[in-house]
Order: C-alpha cells, then sequence, then structure tokens
C-alpha cells in the first residue's frame, strides 16, 4: 500500500489515500520506456476493458463536489475522454496485436494529461500514481512485460 497525504495552501491535512502499489510502482525509475517485450494475444482485449473502472475521473469528480479547487468540470471530463479513447486504442492494438499502436496510445494519453495539466496544475502526487498505476496496468494487460525500474510514461511525462 502508498499512503499519499495531500495538503491544502497553508499546510494543513486535506486528505489521506490509500492506493495499492505494485514493485514497478514503489522502485519505478523515470526514464524512457521500451515496451520491447510483449506476447500480444488477441485475446487480451478483455483484459484491457476490465480495468476502465479503474480511470480515476469519479474520485477527481467526488473531491471536487467536496471543495478540492485543484479540480473543474472541463479539464476532468477532458482527460475522462482521452482516458476512454487510450483504453479504446489499446483493446483495439491488442487484438491485432499491434505493439506500435499501443505504444502510440501511450505517447498520446501522457501528452494530452501534459496539456491538460499544462492548463489546470491539476496533476498533483496522487493523481499521477492513479495515471501510472492504470496505464502500466494496461500495457501489461496488451501483453507488455515491463522492467521493475521501467516508466512507460516517462519519455513524455511533464506530470
Amino acid at each position: 500500500m502508498v499512503v499519499i497525504a495531500k495538503y491544502d495552501a497553508d499546510w494543513r491535512l486535506m486528505a489521506v489515500y490509500l492506493m495499492q502499489a505494485d514493485r514497478n510502482q514503489l522502485q519505478g525509475k523515470r526514464g524512457k520506456g521500451s515496451l520491447l517485450k510483449h506476447k500480444i494475444v488477441s485475446g487480451n482485449g478483455s483484459k484491457v476493458e476490465a480495468l476502465r473502472n479503474q480511470i480515476p475521473t469519479s474520485r477527481w469528480r467526488k473531491a471536487m463536489a467536496e471543495g478540492d479547487e485543484l479540480f473543474n468540470e472541463a479539464d476532468i471530463a477532458k482527460a475522462e475522454t482521452g482516458l476512454n479513447t487510450f483504453l479504446d486504442r489499446v483493446k483495439e492494438a491488442t487484438e491485432k496485436a499491434d505493439a506500435q499502436a499501443i505504444r502510440a496510445a501511450v505517447r498520446d494519453i501522457v501528452l494530452l494529461i501534459n496539456e491538460i495539466n499544462g492548463t489546470s496544475g491539476m496533476i498533483e502526487t496522487l493523481e499521477r500514481d492513479e495515471l501510472c498505476v492504470l496505464i502500466d496496468a494496461v500495457v501489461k494487460a496488451a501483453g507488455f512485460t515491463l522492467r521493475d525500474d521501467e516508466d512507460i510514461t516517462g519519455e513524455w511525462r511533464e506530470w
């Protein structure tokens, strides 16, 4: 488990979150992700689809409703649309066993989140961890093997 504490501008504790962590998250180093090792199986599309319920935007909306000014509906909706598109693209590429298309989908979602964060600054530690865990899980479900020190978003990520 990873414990993440969120503070306001006056350093008052606002929230504490517990997230399930895996070795990749705990030992990961930021760097170029290769996505070289893979055993994409066309039947793995259902494994990718099963991760759709892990898109973190519902938690973001709840935090916004509870007064967290970090979030706004327009940026959450844009991120949610992008994450659903990412899942659709990876699922389709998995069915075609297209490793390059999966890599392109990772690049595109990271660049979209960069854009959203560049205007709103809404991706802080918790949000970054949620997104990285989701992206890793989707890529692994497609059939890629990631090294313990590999950050598949690191090549493009600014958040």
